[in-house]
């Protein structure tokens, strides 16, 4: 049994087994964080085998998908042999029909698909003590259907039990989701009444072949249709099952009202940033265009003082084109929230190209380039706003009458830093965060800027990290970490 924490509290310790040790450095974090367990980590199924034999006071193990020497279900399959009951979870980025038939064919007590969100750990960990929790009570439960029931009503979701294409069973948040005050009014009912989506997918047919294991369900969008005809979305997942004895089907019912209101207001505010990003990248661009030429035209015509005028205008009218080159990568960055399907990106012809057009856009900076450029990171086609916006930066706010800007690339093992080094005035360490837009006040916060903000951005999406340090004897470093694609 776990030992006992403060207040008499049990603490219970988690095996973590994965051989991705960023992942197990930030889930170490995230739970000593979020919770009072305790973490052991293993790389191996082997070793995790191991930890298990010979530490009683583990209470849940969750492991990776992908390991060194077997997958995650082969080693759930070895760890359900030698503890039918233990508490295993799937924390993977793997997903699929397949994954999830053999996973819960393999008896996992529960699986999360790793995602970019926050809320991500705390429903790990509330599926981790749920299952402490289940595990715990099992012991003292020996009617295996009891047991059965009890970790179906501490599911997240609403579950419905099918036999024989009819409700056998539903939990309470299954009554709440279609309707009804007792389970009685929902026994008996016709599967493929619950359930509504386009004519003829959802029959009394399929539900036979759910049952007889030969269809699988995962994740699909459909309404459930309550004792008294009203729909409301949900997620459903099916999949056949066991239920005391004889053959039948589980299904999964996860409303989703809430999340098809954000994506419609999502797809609401994309097309408002359509909308202002068609206004600055067209109809602002060509004014300016037009600004920038007529300013040309009056260089004949002034005297000294008025030339140095219109390089004033010049400058700031190529200031106002950049920013509306920030705008527009920003725009794509926010429409393209979520997901990032990352490529290959040769690294050395994308800072000589950004470094040649500032050195023409800035003739009075001296930009130089050192380290070995011949590497590609794992990026996207907007890598070239990152180093864009810091090449900038370094520049336009550095002070100096000769702005001096040396960009270093380094290989450190499978990531490669690139560092943006300037010689201006530096930044206050109070400072260094809000520059990035990070914290409570956002881009409201002193110094912070729509380009350094949309900087951090898409680093973070390319699972690399952003730093900003003082450069010694003066100025700042930006220093960019990126995975490498080989």
């Amino acid at each position: 049994m776990p030992s006992a924490g403060e207040g008499g509290r049990e603490v219970g310790t988690i095996l973590l087994v994965s051989a991705d040790r960023a992942h197990a450095e930030t889930f170490e974090q995230e739970v000593r964080a979020r919770s009072h367990f305790k973490l052991q980590t293993a790389e191996t199924a082997a070793a995790g085998l191991a930890r298990l034999r010979s530490d009683p006071q583990i209470a849940c193990i969750v492991s990776d998908h992908d390991l060194p020497d077997v997958d995650g279900i082969a080693f759930l399959e070895a760890v359900r042999a030698q503890d039918p009951e233990f508490p295993f979870i799937l924390f993977t980025s793997e997903g699929g029909e397949e994954f999830a038939s053999r996973a819960i064919h393999a008896r996992v007590t529960d699986y999360l698909i790793k995602e970019r969100s926050l809320d991500q750990w705390d429903r790990l960990l509330s599926l981790v003590e749920q299952a402490i929790a289940f595990h715990d009570q099992s012991r003292e439960v020996g009617d295996l259907t009891t047991r059965v029931r009890v970790v179906l009503e501490a599911f997240p979701d609403a579950v419905v039990v099918v036999k024989e294409e009819s409700v056998v069973y539903a939990t309470q948040k299954a009554l709440g989701l279609f309707g009804a005050k007792t389970r009685e009014q929902l026994d008996g009912t016709a599967a493929d009444a619950l359930v509504e989506s386009d004519p003829g997918t959802y029959t009394t047919e399929i539900f036979s072949q759910i049952q007889a294991g030969t269809v699988h369900i995962e994740r699909a969008t459909v309404d459930a249709v309550t004792l008294d005809g009203r729909r409301v979305p949900i997620e459903l997942t099916a999949a056949a099952i066991e239920w005391e004895g004889e053959p039948g089907s589980i299904l999964l019912c996860r409303e989703i009202t809430s999340r098809i209101e954000r994506e419609q207001q999502l797809a609401t505010a994309n097309e408002q940033l359509r909308v202002v990003n068609r206004i600055v990248h067209h109809d602002i661009r060509n004014d300016l265009s037009v600004i920038d030429g007529w300013a040309h035209l009056l260089e004949s015509h002034v005297d000294e003082d008025g030339e140095e005028l219109l390089a004033q205008i010049h400058q700031a009218a190529g200031h106002v084109l950049d920013l509306t080159e920030t705008v527009r990568d920003f725009v794509r960055a926010m429409e393209s929230e979520g997901s990032v399907d990352l490529e290959a990106v040769d690294l050395g012809d994308l800072l000589e190209a950004e470094l040649e057009m500032r050195s023409r856009l800035h003739p009075d900076a001296t930009l130089e380039l050192e380290g070995d450029t011949d590497v590609e990171v794992l990026a996207n086609g907007l890598l070239s706003t990152v180093f864009r916006n810091l090449i900038n930066n370094a520049i336009v706010h550095n002070g100096e009458e000769h702005p001096e800007v040396r960009v270093t690339v380094e290989e450190q093992g499978e990531w490669v830093d690139i560092s943006v080094a300037d010689n201006g005035p530096g930044i206050p360490d109070a400072q260094k965060e809000t520059v990035l837009g990070r914290g409570e006040a956002g881009l409201d916060a002193p110094g912070a800027g729509v380009g350094l903000y949309l900087v951090d951005m898409l680093v973070d999406r390319y699972g690399g990290t952003l730093a900003v340090e003082d450069d010694e004897p003066e100025g700042t470093v930006f220093r960019v970490s990126l995975q490498r694609a080989d």
